[in-house]
C-alpha cells in the first residue's frame, strides 16, 4: 500500500510538472510577427455577431501568431488554433490562455475579434434546446478552473481544460451527446480546432477561405526585412556575426510590432482591451 501511494505522488507530481511546463512553452508560442494580413473589419465582425445563436462553436486564428500556426497545423492538420462556444448576448465560453489569468473564462466576443483573425462558425447539430443548455452550463460551471498544458485527453481528469477539451467535454455533457474527432499528436490523444468543422450534421455559419499559407505570406515582409537587418549587421559588427541573424530578426520583428501595436518588443506588448477584460465569472 506504502508503494502504490508513493507512485501515485510521484505520478501527481509529474503531471504538474509537465502540465506547467506545457503552459510555460504555450505562453512562450505568443511570439507576435508583423503580418500584412488586413484586421478584420467591422462590418465582418458585426456580420459574424449577427449570424451567430448561443450553442454555436467559433474557431479562430490570429494570423500575427505563426508560430502557433506552424505548430498546430504541422502537428495536426489544423489550420485554426482556438475554439470557443457562444453564449449569447455578446459573449463566450473559452479555455484560453493570456497575460492576466489562464484558463476557462468569459469573454466579449466583439473585443476578442481583432487584428489579423480568420474565423469559422459551426452551429453542431443539437437535437434539443435542453443538449444546447446543457453545453453552455458545463462551461459556466467550469469557469476559473486551470489551463491544461498536458493536452492529453487519456489522462484529462476534469481539473482543467485547454480550448477544444472544455468543449469536447461539454457536447458529451449534453442529453444526446456530439461526438468529436480525436487525433493522435505526438503520442497523445487531443482534440483539435478542426475537428468542429467535421461534426456530423452541422452548419457552417461562417467560414474565411483561409490556409496556413496565407499566415506565411502575410509575414513574408517580416522576413524579408530581418535577413536584410541580418546582412547589414553582419557588415557593421563582423565581430558579432554569429549573434547578427538573432539580432536581425529582433529589429525586424520589434519595429514592425511597434508599427502595428505601439510596442517594440517581440509580442504585443500589454494585454489588448479585448484580454483585459476577459473575466472569470
Amino acid at each position: 500500500m506504502y508503494r502504490m501511494n508513493l507512485s501515485d505522488a510521484v505520478r501527481r507530481r509529474l503531471k504538474c510538472s509537465t502540465a506547467a511546463l506545457g503552459n510555460v512553452i504555450a505562453h512562450g508560442l505568443d511570439l507576435r510577427i508583423p503580418t500584412i494580413n488586413p484586421e478584420i473589419s467591422q462590418e465582418q465582425r458585426e456580420r459574424i455577431m449577427a449570424s451567430l445563436q448561443p450553442g454555436d462553436v467559433i474557431l479562430t486564428s490570429d494570423t500575427s501568431y505563426l508560430l502557433w500556426e506552424t505548430i498546430e497545423y504541422a502537428a495536426a492538420r489544423s489550420h485554426y488554433t482556438h475554439c470557443c462556444l457562444y453564449e449569447g448576448n455578446g459573449r463566450i465560453l473559452e479555455a484560453t490562455v493570456d497575460s492576466g489569468v489562464d484558463g476557462v473564462m468569459r469573454s466579449y466576443l466583439d473585443q476578442a475579434l481583432t487584428g489579423p483573425m480568420k474565423v469559422a462558425a459551426i452551429r453542431p447539430a443539437y437535437k434539443t434546446p435542453e443538449d444546447v443548455e446543457a453545453a453552455l452550463d458545463f462551461c459556466r460551471a467550469n469557469l476559473g478552473k486551470p489551463y491544461d498544458g498536458l493536452f492529453d485527453m487519456k489522462n484529462a481528469d476534469g481539473s482543467s481544460y485547454y480550448c477544444s477539451s472544455l468543449l469536447y467535454q461539454a457536447f458529451q455533457a449534453m442529453p444526446n451527446p456530439i461526438e468529436v474527432e480525436q487525433k493522435k499528436v505526438l503520442g497523445r490523444w487531443l482534440v483539435v480546432p478542426d475537428a468542429f468543422l467535421s461534426l456530423e450534421a452541422q452548419t457552417i455559419v461562417y467560414r474565411d477561405k483561409f490556409t496556413i499559407w496565407e499566415s506565411f505570406k502575410g509575414s513574408s515582409p517580416t522576413a524579408i526585412g530581418g535577413a536584410a537587418a541580418t546582412v547589414g549587421f553582419h557588415v557593421m559588427l563582423a565581430h558579432l556575426a554569429p549573434l547578427a541573424p538573432l539580432a536581425g530578426f529582433y529589429l525586424a520583428i520589434s519595429s514592425g510590432n511597434r508599427l502595428q501595436t505601439g510596442h517594440f518588443g517581440l509580442t504585443a506588448g500589454p494585454a489588448t482591451v479585448g484580454r483585459a477584460e476577459r473575466v472569470i465569472e
